[in-house]
């Protein structure tokens, strides 16, 4: 009995939530509750890893029904499946860096409706020395925090806009910033030229507004094709698993964690009660002519992103 208990507990908290992200991620759904739904298919494999060692208790040392053999069947190819998703932020490879070439470390950070501490921005900005800090949810006030900070003694030019709420984004860069296009979505996103890189400077609106989210990712996507865009970054307000995102992968785009390594690293929320962020929405993706020579996630405080600190340089 009490095997038959701790099976049908493996069943419903486990296989079934798995199963059901697995579908999600295969059927690209396009309804608000379920696209948010599939943020959350990388927390399967903890789930049946968790599953696979629980079964394993059960199955030794005693023999095993017919049951429990199905059961482990289908835990063991959900985990396949998931592993195949999962497991190329942590191995693969990936385009080599230009040695002639100058390397550019690239800030992307969410403020939070202006609330980041603008000090501490400006602090990882020149701790970094990097080239370039995209900065979306940039109020007025921020920038004026911002500028107070010290930010133009690193980074004196400037493109996209502040506004009031989420609308605002802004890029700082140590070479002219020209704007090319404002993408046309209630967020601030815009093509930009500075430091030798086509980049949008992008942030979506959420999923919580479902046709918004499609119809700004579908523009987002456009704008990355005419312009010949070699790099993208900001909150996306979508992970890699979602089709958006895998549809500018098809298009040739790739992940910064990804391509470095780096491991699954969630980026939001980081100030709720949670112990760590779960979700990863915030990105930098490049094409092929743009190598990663590092990337890694850093915490401020006022905002729930984490922000990304990511050096890139001319592919060899």
């Amino acid at each position: 009995m009490v095997r038959r208990v701790a099976l049908a507990v493996v069943v419903v908290a486990i296989l079934i939530p798995s199963a059901v992200l697995a579908a999600l991620r295969l059927a690209t759904p396009s309804a608000a509750l379920w696209v948010q739904l599939t943020s959350f298919v990388p927390w399967a494999v903890p789930l049946l890893v968790v599953g696979a060692v629980a079964l394993a208790i059960l199955w030794w040392p005693k023999r095993s029904d017919r049951t429990t053999i199905a059961v482990a069947a289908v835990l063991v190819g959900l985990l396949a499946l998931h592993l195949t998703w999962l497991a190329p932020q942590w191995v693969g490879g990936a385009p080599r860096a230009d040695p002639e070439a100058e390397a550019i470390t690239v800030v992307v950070i969410n403020a939070r409706f202006g609330r980041a501490d603008a000090v501490a921005v400006a602090e990882r900005v020149r701790d970094e020395e990097a080239g370039i800090l995209v900065v979306s949810e940039a109020t007025p006030a921020f920038v004026e925090a911002l500028t107070a900070a010290g930010i133009s003694d690193r980074l004196p030019m400037f493109g996209g806009a502040a506004a009031d709420g989420a609308g605002g984004t802004v890029v700082f860069s140590t070479d002219p910033v020209e704007t090319i296009e404002r993408v046309e979505m209630p967020f601030g996103t815009y093509v930009l030229r500075t430091q030798g890189q086509t980049m949008i400077a992008a942030h979506p609106r959420t999923p919580r507004d479902i046709d918004g989210w499609h119809t700004d990712h579908e523009a987002l996507r456009v704008a990355a094709r005419e312009h010949g865009v070699t790099l993208i970054a900001g909150d996306l307000n979508a992970t890699v698993d979602h089709e958006p995102v895998r549809r500018l992968l098809d298009d040739g785009y790739r992940d910064a964690a990804e391509l470095t390594n780096a491991g699954w690293a969630p980026t939001w929320p980081v100030d709720r009660d949670l112990p760590l962020p779960v979700v990863a929405i915030d990105h930098v993706l490049v094409t092929d002519e743009v190598a990663v020579v590092d990337h890694s996630t850093f915490e401020v405080g006022g905002t729930d992103h984490r922000g990304l600190v990511t050096t890139v340089a001319p592919a060899a």
